[in-house]
């Protein structure tokens, strides 16, 4: 076994401000997002050149196309930053043609996309490219299957149940509406630079209505242990508030039992953008934060103990607190992709036992390798996978495939020869 020289320990970060590193994740998915929008994989061949699956053993949701993996839940879990996702003016423009050409499946909600005429009626938010219009509105559209597929990291919501084709469309519709959304988020407001010093000092109080009645959302003895604890806390999906005066167009406030109020200085560039004129649902006054935000809770209270009734204060804040952004790297994804072909062969060995006994010493060593691994990454050491290794583990896969037959170990060969063009290593 020998791993790559690639870095020694990771020091122990204890700075809380500075300017934040781009993440392995964050990297990732937007390596991903170039991928779906290159100009060469329009006329629906990135719909054939995609493939998405939720068939790996830990049922995670993965991406296959030119000949990478991107394990979509992977990402999600280590908290990729949505605002250092870069998207260039073209890139906008495909994302427009996905959407509009693409991604117009069935069933919809009653509500409908705005057209690019209304946005240009309308003479709105002149910072913000057409793509970015439309993304933000598709969440205005698309809220709950946004936030359902952020929350559960791709595993459950708007991806259960779906045929392969379709779960391809509405997986790449989600992420790219998802990024292209947060990227017109992060853009200044035309026309802040004159506000005068006190009115850029001024905070704004908005407010935010959640239900926490079932165990799935149970996210107030969180907020109380971060507020205790003077912790950051991080959502994984979009932020939605009303401004003052805006009005809900859904439940009334009395079916929340969660009222949280948002400050925020008005500033030249707020992390909140207010989207009303995006939305199809403009007198909700609604002011929209990206994925990934950070709110410090500064105080709470308990207004009915048995109707289990709180309330928050909060302020969104930009900070490197609770960040690791050494949490996913090459290595822990090689880490991963070793552990589902070991538990692709041991399924393996469980369907065919008269001959477990020839994978057996394979299955003993790929642990051994994820011992390894594993030891090392947990001491800071980002160590990946040597490609000696990975092309010994393919010859023993395809001496398995003469044994088994070629479709049993398919998908482990594909996942060590991903790894090993991933190390220009070419395959053999």
């Amino acid at each position: 076994m020998a791993f790559n020289p690639l870095t020694g320990p990771v020091p122990a970060a204890s700075l809380l401000q500075g300017p934040r590193l781009k993440s392995f994740a964050t990297w990732k998915l937007e390596e991903l997002a170039k991928a779906l929008l290159a100009e060469e994989l329009k006329n629906n061949k990135a719909i054939r050149n995609a493939v998405v699956s939720q068939s790996n053993c830990f049922e995670e949701l993965e991406i296959f196309i030119n000949n990478k993996i991107f394990n979509i839940t992977q990402i999600l879990q280590n908290s990729p930053d949505f605002e250092q996702i870069s998207l260039s003016n073209e890139e906008l423009e495909q994302y427009i043609w996905w959407e509009e050409k693409k991604f117009q499946y069935e069933p919809r909600s009653n509500k409908k996309i705005l057209s690019r005429e209304v946005f240009q009626e309308r003479g709105i938010h002149g910072q913000f490219h057409y793509g970015e219009k439309l993304a933000i509105n598709f969440y205005t559209v698309h809220d709950e299957m946004l936030q359902s597929f952020l929350r559960c990291h791709g595993k459950q919501g708007a991806s259960i149940g779906l045929q392969k084709k379709e779960l391809t469309r509405r997986v790449i519709e989600i992420l790219l509406s998802t990024i292209a959304a947060a990227h017109g988020l992060q853009r200044p407001i035309s026309g802040r630079e004159s506000l005068s010093p006190e009115e850029k000092l001024s905070v704004i109080n908005l407010r935010r209505y959640e239900t926490d009645v079932y165990a799935e959302h149970d996210f107030v003895r969180q907020r109380i242990r971060d507020f205790q604890q003077q912790t950051v806390s991080m959502v994984p999906a979009f932020t939605s508030t009303s401004s003052p005066g805006g009005k809900y167009e859904g439940r009334g406030e009395d079916q929340f039992n969660v009222c949280s109020q948002i400050m925020e200085q008005t500033a030249v560039n707020p992390l909140g953008k207010n989207i009303s004129a995006l939305s199809n649902s403009p007198l909700e006054g609604e002011v929209l934060y990206p994925p990934g935000t950070q709110f410090q809770y500064t105080s709470y209270a308990v207004l009915n103990k048995k109707r289990r009734e709180y309330s928050f204060t909060a302020t969104p804040v930009r900070t490197i607190a609770g960040i690791d952004p050494y949490s996913y790297s090459q290595g822990k994804l090689e880490h991963h992709e070793l552990l589902i072909i070991r538990e692709e062969l041991v399924n393996l060995c469980s369907r065919h036992s008269n001959r477990q006994a020839s994978l057996t010493p394979l299955i003993a060593e790929i642990s051994l390798i994820l011992e390894m691994l594993k030891t090392c990454h947990d001491q800071g050491n980002l160590v990946e996978l040597h490609p000696s290794d990975l092309l010994e583990l393919k010859t023993r896969l395809n001496a398995h495939a003469d044994i088994f037959s070629a479709s049993d170990v398919f998908n482990s060969l594909n996942r060590v020869n991903i790894m090993l063009s991933a190390k220009q290593i070419p395959r053999q």
